[in-house]
């Protein structure tokens, strides 16, 4: 095995290769390069808390994760969407924001959306949900926000910048001026973390739960060539109402509430939004 200082080394030269943004790559590699070197094993955990520091999605270990790869078979549409009324209020769960392209993520998601319509407010669930893909936020996104297609995020990569929008539905849906609420906790990151912070941004939603994870930034393992490898950022989404994103701060949530309690309380607020609508 290699010294810690080489260890280190090869840390700080891969991130300064390969993080999102060059100016903070090189003052995370500076910092890695002044660490103390001593110790028998490499501390893999603390070298990962210090990182954290910079930026969520840092990981360090001894071998990078093998991605398990996943065959939908036809007429299976997993479980990434659950379903249940509160009373006149329709209740979304998303457990994972699956890629839309998968054979029959869309029709599942088109079957969730019809039958969250016909309720006179909603509620989506992205507690505990961890992320997935940027192009099923902007598939569940458009409806609740209606035409034209919004801008979700400007994002950013060392070779530019692509600009994703929402994908409104073909007519008018009701689900673009029912009340709405997004649950959220501190299991709730990247990608679900989006989601939530469009509907915040936009001011379509109220944000009721727990302060989300942090975790903006996505990327992917990297061998350093020193015998382990590391999780490094190499993109970052900017939302264009606030020229900033929620890396290390999370979302904010509109009603502070516990977890567990979360559902209940959206419904509260639904509900007295609801009594004090304007009749029709």
């Amino acid at each position: 095995m290699p010294s810690h200082r080489a260890l280190q080394n090869a840390l700080a030269d891969t991130i300064e290769a390969h993080y999102v943004f060059p100016e903070v790559a090189a003052a995370v590699a500076a910092e890695v390069r002044s660490w103390d070197a001593a110790g028998d094993e490499p501390p893999f955990e603390e070298w990962t808390r210090r990182l954290r520091l910079f930026d969520r999605h840092f990981r360090v270990v001894r071998e990078a994760p093998t991605p398990v790869a996943r065959e939908v078979q036809a007429g299976d549409t997993g479980a990434f969407l659950r379903t249940h009324p509160r009373g006149q209020i329709g209740v979304l769960v998303i457990s994972e924001f699956v890629d839309p392209d998968e054979r029959g993520r869309a029709e599942e998601l088109a079957e969730a959306l019809r039958w969250l319509a016909d309720f006179d407010a909603a509620i989506v669930d992205v507690r505990g949900n961890h992320g997935g893909w940027p192009t099923m936020v902007a598939a569940v996104a458009g409806p609740l926000l209606g035409q034209p297609p919004v801008h979700v995020v400007d994002f950013t990569t060392r070779t530019g910048v692509e600009t994703s929008y929402t994908t409104p539905a073909d007519d008018d849906s009701a689900l673009t001026w029912m009340p709405l609420a997004v649950l959220i906790d501190g299991g709730t990151a990247s990608a679900a973390e989006s989601f939530a912070y469009l509907l915040s941004t936009t001011r379509r939603a109220v944000i009721v739960g727990e302060r989300s994870a942090g975790a903006a930034n996505p990327g992917t393992f990297f061998d350093t060539g020193a015998g382990f490898a590391v999780f490094v950022s190499t993109g970052a989404p900017l939302d264009p109402r606030t020229s900033t994103n929620w890396e290390a701060v999370g979302v904010a949530p509109d009603h502070d509430v516990p977890s567990s309690d979360a559902e209940d309380a959206a419904v509260e607020v639904l509900t007295e939004q609801l009594t004090h609508r304007p009749a029709p």
